[in-house]
């Protein structure tokens, strides 16, 4: 493994690596403060399980390495003020907000929640049996409403189907998932098939794709195991029910503090906020999301909702706003998810205010997951600034023109095939499509009437442009054929297909500036990998370092 990606891999384990008592004998010293025995076997404990790598001296050496470098980082934080300055004290707010809420749900929801022998031989029996089930949905509860209504109205599955999926297995097989055992599917989901009897509809389930309709067809109970079996698994069947447990019982003590809140939305105010949401790149602060750039000064004042407790202008709303995640903020998507995200950064506050009361930020565990994100946030900085000042020391024309000249033959458009697909299900239904082909039958018009790829089914079965590894398996294939060429039958897991060749574009060499964004993006890596190395051995030539050879090659790590 090259000593850059192995830097990488090091600083990512620094998510997983405990942060730990301080005590035992130091391993090194660097500027006198200690680097201790402890520390290093976890963290090098992490990196073995993480790399796969046998324990030899040499591997010991560079994880040592890596730990007094970040010390070093830490020290060149400290000497910026970057651990004072406005950027860190909101980040280290929002790092301390997330290891409260982490604490609330470990001492509210863990530490109280039981699990009965009743759940228990409830989940061993589902574990035993297997539900054969379909399904539509919608994006929204009122579209999967909607779909509900309709099947209630005589609508089936298989029409539905055809509506929701773009997925031709799901669009022409009526949404059907086949048999699926407990632990196997969306945790949602399957909680509401495995308690619908054969032939039972579900009302509107939440999943992570939106809100599901499901039907069960089918259930198959396997003949129960041994009491012996279910004790042996009774540790892991407890996990099961508690890990599916968590979210629903957090979900339902945010319900019942948000509807404690009673909340009234001015629904103007609302419409205005969404016009100025930007939803696909939503970032870290209040200005980048709308607050500055796209309102008036009036309008951020404006009531956006009352509740029982206070009220929160559309100022106000941002400035909770900035606090969450971009993946949080790019599910609003319409008044509803505004409601519901408006409603989420209440109950949050809600519950840090509870952990505080409850003196969680004393509990052991969450100081040091605040210490662990916090050594993570003020390395990644650092990194970005070496970046940044790699960036703005740029590439030079001739340095671009130089690369160009040299490394030519990297730089060329690649091979473009359009192909176009007959997909059906079985080999037989394959074998008479290429037998209609041959025979004279229009290829497009056979893909519209058979096909199950729907929306290429729709353009005769054309596929567009793409490049010979976009088309996986086949793609070499693709390219020994020949224009007009039929390719197959041949199988297309878990399906069968007949292809035409429909047309190619040759590769051809790209000039400099077709080729000059590649080489800036490859030369400012290459750039900042050389930066960062520079500087931390800069750093490294400023610094006391002491390392305790014979401590070091003495330490006992599991593996």
């Amino acid at each position: 493994m090259k000593r850059r990606q192995i830097w990488c891999v090091l600083l990512v384990l620094l998510i997983f690596a405990a942060c730990t008592k301080r005590s035992g004998e130091p391993v090194a010293l660097v500027n006198g403060e200690e680097i201790y025995v402890r520390e290093f076997q976890e963290r090098y404990s992490t990196y073995l399980s993480a790399t796969g790598v046998r324990d030899n001296i040499v591997q010991r050496k560079l994880v040592l390495d890596n730990m007094i470098n970040e010390r070093l980082i830490l020290a060149e934080v400290r000497r910026k003020g970057w651990d004072r300055d406005e950027d860190s004290r909101r980040q280290l707010e929002e790092i301390r907000t997330q290891a409260l809420l982490n604490g609330f749900t470990r001492r509210v929801v863990l530490d109280t929640m039981m699990v009965s022998e009743q759940e228990l031989y409830a989940e061993f029996r589902a574990s035993n049996s297997k539900v054969k089930a379909r399904y539509v949905y919608g994006r929204t509860l009122a579209e999967a409403r909607e779909l509900k209504r309709r099947l209630t109205e005589g609508a089936t599955f298989e029409e539905l189907a055809k509506e929701v999926f773009d997925d031709p297995g799901l669009a022409n097989n009526g949404g059907s998932v086949g048999y699926f055992g407990w632990g196997e599917m969306d945790a949602a989901f399957e909680q509401a098939a495995f308690a619908l009897p054969i032939g039972g509809i579900s009302e509107p389930v939440k999943t992570g794709v939106g809100y599901a309709i499901i039907k069960v067809d089918d259930r198959v109970e396997i003949p129960l195991a041994s009491q012996f079996d279910f004790e042996k698994r009774r540790a892991a069947l407890t996990r099961q029910i508690l890990e599916r447990k968590t979210p629903m019982v957090l979900t339902a003590s945010a319900r019942s503090t948000a509807a404690a809140f009673n909340p009234e939305f001015v629904e103007e105010t609302l419409q205005r906020v969404l016009e100025v949401w930007d939803r696909p790149s939503a970032s870290a602060t209040g200005q980048e999301v709308g607050e500055s750039s796209k309102l008036k000064e009036t309008e951020r004042n404006l009531v956006l909702v009352r509740f029982q407790s206070d009220t929160w202008t559309i100022r106000r709303f941002f400035e909770k706003a900035r606090m969450t995640s971009e993946r949080q903020r790019s599910r609003v998507k319409d008044m509803e998810s505004l409601k519901e995200f408006i409603i989420g950064l209440k109950v949050r506050e809600e519950f840090v205010r509870r952990a505080l009361e409850l003196e969680i930020d004393r509990d052991s565990t969450v100081r040091a997951e605040l210490e662990k994100a916090s050594l993570l946030y003020y390395l990644r900085r650092w990194s970005k600034s070496v970046e940044e000042s790699a960036v703005n020391a740029g590439v030079d024309e001739k340095e671009l023109r130089a690369h160009f000249e040299q490394h030519r033959q990297l730089y060329a458009h690649p091979v473009l095939i359009n192909v176009a697909e007959i997909l059906v299900r079985t080999a037989r239904e394959a074998e008479a499509m290429h037998a209609q082909v041959l025979a004279g039958a229009d290829f497009s018009e056979l893909a519209r009437r058979h096909s199950i790829r729907t929306w290429a089914a729709k353009q005769g079965g054309e596929l567009g442009f793409g490049t010979i590894s976009s088309y996986s398996i086949m793609g070499e294939r693709f390219a020994r054929a020949q224009v007009g060429e039929i390719v197959g039958p041949v199988r297309v897991d878990p399906y069968y297909a007949v292809f035409k060749i429909l047309a190619r574009k040759e590769s051809r060499q790209k000039t400099f500036e077709e080729a000059r964004p590649d080489i800036e993006a490859e030369l400012l890596r290459k750039k900042r990998s050389e930066y960062a190395s520079r500087t931390l051995q800069q750093l490294r030539a400023g610094a006391s370092v002491h390392v305790r050879e014979d401590v070091l090659a003495h330490v006992e790590v599991q593996q």
